[in-house]
């Protein structure tokens, strides 16, 4: 006597089953029917991690959207914008799955924090056609350069240098233009402007997306995937060593001669505060002055801030 086998319990039958009934049933089968789809079907799990990050990048971005709107000179132009970094960070990792939540954040960014006088239609506009040039630009880096995210060869650091000007001087002139069309900049003031939102927004990515791609993007990755992220009991820390003690009180010194000891103008050059990130990048390399450099970036920023600065020396600085 013959006995018909239980489907369920052959391998691999209920995957097939599924495939198939994707591949029926859906019109754009190149789309759905592949294979990361059918991990995200197979997986929940995987899409309430997915959902995690978006929330996580939506707070993060606000929160520095409300610190960096203090640099602002004129509605929607700063001259720092680490948020893009954290934006541009986002897409390299994750892909341009994710840019409908930078289309929210822009959004969110526009109305509520920076208060933009366009009608709704013009600023949900303006958000699409942003995050679009973010996730084109992340999709290029991603599958026609095949750049490596982490950055751990010179030539993915020149790709991401090279898009991330480029990319910026196109928001700059497209945002400004927009502004000044609307009544929101004086005519004569264009080319400045785009300057400003061009140092910005450069310097904000190229600080702060580094950093992320080295330090925190590959936990991240690990936790979308799944993977088990185990504590140690007892939590090591690298051993402090003079060098390193003398590059974090080289950062400090430098901070201070330049902007607040009382001395000449001509014996505090701003090119001074480079000597540490050089010493740093001969003995630690990129992931050492990937750090360094934000870590001086946001020193640079707080001293300013907290000793009441002209912001308008900040463009000059970050250009240095």
């Amino acid at each position: 006597m013959q006995i018909t086998p239980n489907i369920v319990d052959i391998p691999h039958l209920k995957d097939l089953l599924v495939r198939k009934y994707l591949e029926t049933n859906f019109i754009n089968k190149k789309n759905f029917a592949s294979p990361g789809f059918l991990e995200l079907f197979r997986n929940p799990q995987r899409i309430l991690r997915l959902t995690l990050i978006a929330v996580f990048y939506l707070a993060i971005f606000i929160l520095l959207d409300l610190v960096t709107k203090q640099f602002s000179e004129l509605p929607g132009i700063v001259a720092w914008y680490p948020p893009a970094g954290l934006t541009y960070a986002l897409l390299l990792v994750f892909g341009v799955a994710f840019t409908p939540a930078v289309t929210i954040a822009l959004l969110v960014d526009s109305i509520f924090i920076y208060h933009m006088p366009q009608s709704p239609f013009l600023l949900v506009l303006w958000a699409i056609i942003i995050s679009l040039i973010y996730g084109a630009a992340a999709l290029f880096l991603r599958k026609r350069i095949h750049l490596d995210w982490q950055l751990k060869k010179l030539r993915d650091v020149v790709w991401f240098v090279f898009t991330t000007v480029l990319v910026s001087a196109l928001l700059a002139i497209l945002s400004v233009l927009s502004s000044a069309l609307s009544g929101g900049i004086p005519l004569s003031e264009i080319i400045l402007q785009i300057f400003h939102w061009w140092i910005g927004e450069t310097v904000g990515v190229l600080t702060v997306t580094p950093f992320l791609l080295i330090f925190i993007m590959p936990g991240l990755k690990r936790f979308v995937q799944g993977e088990r992220i185990k504590f140690p009991l007892r939590m090591s820390f690298p051993r402090v060593t003079l060098s390193a003690i003398g590059q974090a009180v080289s950062i400090v010194f430098m901070l201070y001669w330049v902007f607040i000891a009382q001395a000449p103008a001509e014996f505090r050059p701003l090119f001074l505060i480079a000597l540490p990130l050089i010493w740093i990048a001969l003995q630690r390399g990129f992931k050492g002055v990937a750090a360094a450099i934000l870590a001086l970036n946001s020193g640079i920023v707080l001293v300013m801030v907290l000793f009441r600065f002209d912001l308008s020396r900040l463009e000059e600085l970050q250009l240095t």
